[in-house]
């Protein structure tokens, strides 16, 4: 980006502070868990094994250390060229009537709250109830 002629290909630059961002925003991410770790780590040292209220805080950080490892190992699943695109899911019923049909429902209830918790939009494009 120091390069006198970075700014000549207005796009090019775009995308290059893009991909700058992007692994930056990988790098902080890792940095703070690898902080978080070493937290723990120290706290375990300095805790005596009959303390419980520590021991308990332990748990609870390292249940959130393992939810931020496992947040950041779906985002490196999803950093593929094509991973950016939109998706399209079709769900149907099939047979089974009624029992078959409130499944459908369900499921994409679910997928709905799962995109809602990540963060991702969605639309229903075509809906026939049952």
């Amino acid at each position: 980006m120091a390069a006198p002629d970075f700014w000549n290909d207005n796009l090019k630059a775009k995308q290059v502070i893009a991909e700058a961002n992007k692994r930056k925003d990988w790098v902080e991410a890792w940095a703070g868990l690898k902080r978080r770790s070493d937290d723990v780590a120290t706290l375990l040292e300095l805790v005596d094994e009959g303390d419980a209220g520590s021991l308990a805080e332990i748990g609870r950080d390292l249940q959130a250390l393992t939810a931020g490892v496992a947040e950041l190992e779906f985002r490196h699943m999803l950093r593929g060229e094509d991973d950016q695109r939109d998706a399209i899911i079709t769900i149907h019923p099939g047979a089974g009537g009624t029992e078959s049909q409130d499944w459908a429902e369900m499921l994409m209830r679910m997928y709905g709250r799962w995109m809602d918790r990540k963060g991702y939009g969605y639309k229903v494009i075509d809906l026939q109830p049952g």
